[in-house]
């Protein structure tokens, strides 16, 4: 009854250009009741839009220091590598990827990293695989990578298809194994294609 009373009233003072208090006030109740929230005014919206403005600026700011520290990271990851640092190379180009680097060349650094941490490890099981990741993403990144194709073929003839005190455990990993030294062939032999000037393969 009260609803069939307020809404013709509404509709009347809608041609109004201000609406009586009274009105106004119950209009206010109803949109805090359906929002949850009291309605806004002109003065709160401004506030509002000057934070935004406000956080925008220093976002913009991280995101810029973001990304130089990035590329200071993947240039020290690049010069642990020459040192032969590899763990040190690891973690800097880890840095550099999670600062927004991430590249091809980037994650092929990377690998080369940890394929040869791997090696210095003597071939260990969770460090080569960190290396696989990280060739398969270079070349989940560009296909026609033909580094990261040599690379991953030579990870997984050494480090994943040879004998050693990781993989000899069960016949499962023998099966394994031969599985590993087809795909570095099928690699070395894509690889080989790509680069016939090259004489290592």
């Amino acid at each position: 009854m009260k609803l069939k009373i307020i809404l013709p009233l509404l509709v009347f003072f809608s041609y109004c250009k201000e609406l009586p208090e009274p009105i106004r006030s119950w209009q206010k109740e109803q949109i805090k009741k359906r929002y949850g929230t009291p309605e806004p005014t002109k003065d709160d919206i401004a506030s509002w839009q000057e934070k935004v403005r406000e956080y925008e600026d220093i976002i913009n700011q991280k995101v810029e220091a973001g990304a130089k520290a990035g590329l200071y990271y993947r240039k020290l990851g690049e010069a642990f590598s020459y040192m032969e640092s590899y763990e040190l190379c690891e973690e800097n180009l880890q840095k550099a990827i999670h600062y927004g680097y991430t590249e091809p060349e980037v994650f092929f650094s990377l690998g080369l990293c940890q394929a040869n941490l791997a090696r210095a490890h003597n071939w260990k099981q969770s460090i080569s695989l960190r290396a696989e990741e990280s060739f398969l993403k270079t070349l989940n990144l560009n296909p026609n990578f033909t580094k990261a194709i040599f690379e991953l073929g030579l990870l997984y003839y050494y480090g994943f298809s040879r004998t050693n005190s990781y993989s000899v455990l069960s016949e499962k990993v023998i099966v394994s194994q031969k599985e590993y030294k087809k795909k570095a062939i099928q690699l070395l032999q894509e690889y080989q294609a790509k680069e016939p000037e090259d004489k290592r393969v």
